[in-house]
This record gives C-alpha cells, structure tokens and sequence, in this order.
C-alpha cells in the first residue's frame, strides 16, 4: 500500500512546487510579503519564498490514512466495539460506519525574520474533509484488523493569507490508503506503551 498524502490529493502526480507558484493566490502573497521586506534584495526575496514553500511541504506531506484513523478512534460503533472485544480474544465485530463524515483543519505559521526582527507573519490553512460511504471495520481485541468495501472522497483546500492556493477533491479506496498491520488500537488505553 502506499501512502496517499495531501499533496496526492490535491496535486495528483504534478509538481506542486511549479503549480503552486503559478496560482495567483500565491503570487498575491508572494507580492505582499515583498512589500513587507523594501530593504531587502531580489536574492533575499527569493529565500523567503523557498522557506514559505518549503513550511507548505509539511501541510503537503499530511498521510491522509492518519487523519482517517484519527476520526476513527472517536467514532462510537468502532469504540464501543473495541470496549466489546478487549478482554475476548475469540470475539470479532464488524461496524458498519456508515456514512459519515471526518474533517479536519491546519492554521499553521511562519513568522519572517530580518536581520533578528520580526517583519512578517504568514499564515497557512489546510482544511480537510472526508466522507465515508459504506465503509466496514473489522474489530478484534480492541484493534481495527480490517477494512472493507465503501468510499472515501476526500476534499482539501489550501490557502495563504485568506487567499486560495489550491482545491481539489479525490476519491481513494480507504482499505488501500490505511495500513491496517497488525490493527490499530481503538481505545486510548490500548494505544500507551507498557512500562516495564
């Protein structure tokens, strides 16, 4: 399986380096910070973009199938089942999760620094949401074991400064997005490191 990142979803296979510096949301930004910056040089100018880019790539790298696993340890049917089959290791439950819906939103930022003082703040957006149809989970001993059948369509929007970077929406098999292994450990309890 290989990891469907945020950058998949709203990129595909392109650059999104070269396609996010052509959007004229990021150009718009781009524009602004440099009217923030008058004594600084074209070179200097040129880093501050490649480190604005550069913070976008952790926005970009976000695994999708984290985000799905995050909605899914609060989901009540998968938490109630992995209450249900804890302390019985022959018990399996399958949840329905129905339709449902996951979402999900990163404001992080970079402050711009010049010379030791602050000239700039640069705020990012990521909004994320995910809808799920027809998705079944199969739980045993407190841990998702599998996931079968359904539908997730993923929508994601990104923005800079209150202007849009980038929006697409995809829709991805959720069992070929989330790396199930050995289950993945519903109840907060189940997820802590025994001490030794």
């Amino acid at each position: 399986m290989s990891q469907i990142t945020v950058r998949a979803v709203l990129f595909g296979d392109g650059d999104p380096d070269g396609a996010i510096s052509r959007t004229p949301g990021w150009r718009g930004v781009v524009d602004r910070i440099g009217d923030a910056l008058p004594a600084v040089s074209a070179g200097g100018r040129q880093i501050v973009e490649r480190e604005m880019t550069s913070a976008l790539s952790g926005l970009l790298g976000l695994d999708v199938g984290d985000i799905l696993v995050g909605g899914w340890r609060r989901h009540r049917a998968l938490v109630a089942a992995a209450h249900a089959t804890r302390a019985n290791p022959t018990a399996t439950e399958v949840v329905q999760l129905a339709t449902h819906r996951i979402t999900t939103a990163h404001r992080p930022y970079v402050d711009i620094i010049v010379n030791g003082g602050k000239v700039a703040t640069v705020h990012f957006d990521l909004g994320l949401t995910v809808d799920l149809d027809g998705v079944l989970g199969t739980v045993r001993q407190a841990r998702l074991v599998a996931i079968q059948d359904g539908r997730c369509t993923i929508t994601a929007g990104l923005g800079c400064e209150g202007l849009e970077i980038a929006s697409r929406q995809a829709v991805i098999d959720p069992s070929l997005t989330v790396r199930v292994g050995k289950g993945i450990a519903i109840l907060d309890e189940e997820r802590k490191p025994s001490v030794a």
